[in-house]
């Protein structure tokens, strides 16, 4: 039988914390992804709801937009990436 993923629950800190940490392990728990192929995009998306905080733990369009917006040393190809990871947890 496979080990249980339990991801640290010191790892975001965020308003989205809780349900930052429980996406990542229904990711690999249910779904058998890796979690190396997705938790580096939602530490940076859960540093990023740091500095735009919202006054109620609800996934906002326009933070997620503010997140995905493409940074001048940023590919598209890495923009695409962190949008399918966005758009997993938003499910």
């Amino acid at each position: 039988m496979n080990k249980v993923y339990v991801c640290d629950g010191t790892r975001f800190h965020s308003y989205l914390a809780g349900t930052i940490a429980s996406f990542a392990e229904y990711k690999v728990n249910a779904s058998g992804c890796v979690s190396e192929s997705f938790l580096p995009v939602m530490s940076l998306f859960d540093k990023h709801c740091i500095a735009c905080p919202e006054p109620e733990i609800c996934l906002k369009q326009d933070t997620v937009i503010s997140f995905l917006t493409l940074g001048p040393d940023e590919k598209n190809s890495t923009l695409v990436r962190k949008a399918s990871i966005i758009r997993s947890y938003g499910r």
